[in-house]
């Protein structure tokens, strides 16, 4: 039998990469500038494939909330307009409060889940009914709340299921307080 050499691992790599040791320093350095290109370019490709879009998705979530955001706060204002219009001297004023809460109404269904655009338009439809019950008393004249409390209530209930409605949508907690309309008399109107 012929005797085999023995040799170690340490030996073996030394003689594989012997040629390393005599290579021109301006090759070494190219090659590790390609290799740092190739593994740049592998981060890069994964982060284009896998972390991009996700973070697009995010992004396009939060512009979606931000709008929902503006869309709830504005309803939500006409709301108040509505419940005061009768506070309104011109007729004008009155018709344009109508036309924004009605406008604010449509946006809100364009934009809100169905659970939350079914809250909002049963705010829509309380609050226009209790609005037409405070526009029978006259501007000057104190309200008699017990001839609209019924209204009252449904628009109260009503505004505090909307708003939790579209917190929770938003992804906030919803309130525990008990959120009612401000109704303002005409006297607290010339005070603001």
């Amino acid at each position: 039998m012929s005797e085999v050499e023995v040799i170690t691992a340490c030996e073996n790599v030394c003689r594989d990469y012997f040629w390393l040791l005599n290579a021109d320093p301006r090759v070494i350095q190219g090659m590790l500038t390609v290799g740092a290109a190739i593994i740049a370019a592998i981060v890069t490709l994964h982060i284009a494939k896998s972390v991009y879009p996700v973070q697009k998705n995010k992004d396009r979530e939060i512009k979606i909330d931000e709008e929902k955001r503006v869309v709830f706060r504005e309803f939500l204002k006409s709301v108040d307009m509505i419940i005061n219009q009768r506070l309104y001297n011109e007729t004008v004023s009155k018709i344009d409060a109508y036309r924004e809460f009605k406008s604010a109404l449509n946006e809100v269904l364009i934009f809100s889940d169905p659970e939350t655009a079914k809250k909002m338009w049963e705010l829509y439809e309380n609050v226009s009914q209790y609005a037409a019950e405070l526009s029978q008393f006259p501007q000057e004249g104190a309200i008699d709340y017990s001839l609209v409390r019924d209204a009252k209530d449904a628009a109260d209930a009503s505004f505090r299921s909307a708003i939790n409605a579209a917190r929770k949508e938003l992804g906030l907690a919803e309130l525990e307080l008990r959120i009612n309309l401000a109704v303002l008399s005409a006297s607290q109107a010339d005070q603001s």
